[in-house]
């Protein structure tokens, strides 16, 4: 393989320097330019052109690549960067275009969700059925709108017995001091009557196989049997139902912070009218949000007399007041936060 030569070629410079001298002596000897003062002055002006020109092209030729090789280095440099940056906003472009799809895609799939949500939670509206309270009651439940549980007026006044319904479970035990995880066997109703003045809890557990007739039924006859029958005659099963998917639609949407709901993201406690609920963030009204803190509904009961009550808002009637702060206290009471 031939090398390649990449020195200076001495061999080159010397024979062009021989050819120019062989020149230089011919022409003296034609015009005899020993004797010819004319001829030498000639020949140094042009020796000294030759020199200058030469020493003139040398630098001026460093000038030029000089010039050519920044040119080009910004040439490249600009060409890179106008590369660089069309790829990035290529880049940029495919990856927005990646996000909107994923973000679209994200909010179909909440808007479904919350669609399904809502069904199960509204289906109490349509129909009321063991179905259909046992699937509004686990969504509330699994989105921590309700706690297993939820007390509701039994009609139209606050006077009117207060039903509780709930998620009734029951756990096996694996070993000693060890239980399996709660299971749901069914929804239990319960007539709290410590509102009226007793310790009773009348219970009457609700499975698929039970018309809700036939469980309202069981309530009243434990309530005619502990004493209470005239007082169950205020429960009106429509009304309750009415505010059962009333509380736990909103309970839903201030969960979830849907917009143009009222509640608060609080858990839901007890719904004492269609304006009025018990979370455990306090009193909450539909116009005017937290009416009282749970805080504020703190007090320590005496054996002579009852707590304070918090001042009521100018725009409530005292007595009505006092009875929602009583079932707010009643349900607080018990409440981990409280």
């Amino acid at each position: 393989m031939r090398r390649e030569q990449t020195g200076i070629r001495k061999g080159f410079i010397v024979l062009w320097t021989a050819v120019g001298l062989a020149l230089l002596g011919g022409a003296t000897a034609l015009v005899d330019g020993w004797q010819d003062a004319s001829f030498w002055s000639s020949v140094l002006v042009n020796l000294g052109t030759t020199i200058f020109l030469a020493g003139f092209l040398v630098w001026l030729e460093r000038r030029l690549v000089a010039t050519t090789r920044t040119v080009a280095k910004e040439a490249a440099t600009e060409a890179a960067s106008e590369a660089a940056m069309v790829a990035t906003e290529e880049a940029t472009r495919v990856l927005n275009d990646r996000l909107d799809a994923i973000q679209e895609r994200f909010e179909r799939q909440l808007a479904e969700q919350a669609a399904q949500e809502d069904s199960a939670v509204s289906g109490i509206a349509d129909e009321v059925s063991y179905e259909s309270v046992m699937a509004a009651m686990e969504t509330a439940n699994k989105l921590g709108a309700v706690e297993q549980e939820v007390h509701v007026s039994g009609g139209d006044r606050l006077t009117d017995p207060v039903v509780s319904v709930a998620l009734a479970t029951e756990q096996q035990q694996i070993d000693y001091g060890s239980y399996s995880e709660p299971r749901v066997i069914g929804l239990a109703l319960a007539v709290d009557t410590r509102l009226l003045g007793t310790g009773y809890v009348v219970e009457s557990l609700w499975t698929k196989d039970d018309d809700p007739i036939t469980v309202f039924g069981r309530l009243r006859s434990e309530m005619v049997r502990v004493g209470y029958g005239p007082e169950f005659k205020g429960v009106n099963v429509q009304r309750l139902f009415q505010n059962l998917n009333r509380g736990l639609e909103d309970a839903v949407a201030g969960r979830r912070g849907d917009q143009g709901a009222w509640r608060s993201p609080g858990t839901l406690l007890d719904v004492l009218s269609d304006d009025w609920v018990v979370s455990n963030r306090g009193i909450e009204h539909r116009e005017h949000g937290i009416v009282c803190p749970a805080i504020a509904l703190r007090a320590k009961r005496t054996f002579d007399k009852e707590p304070d009550l918090p001042p009521a808002p100018e725009w409530v009637d005292e007595e009505r007041w006092g009875h929602m702060v009583t079932r707010a206290r009643a349900r607080l009471i018990n409440y981990m936060m409280f």
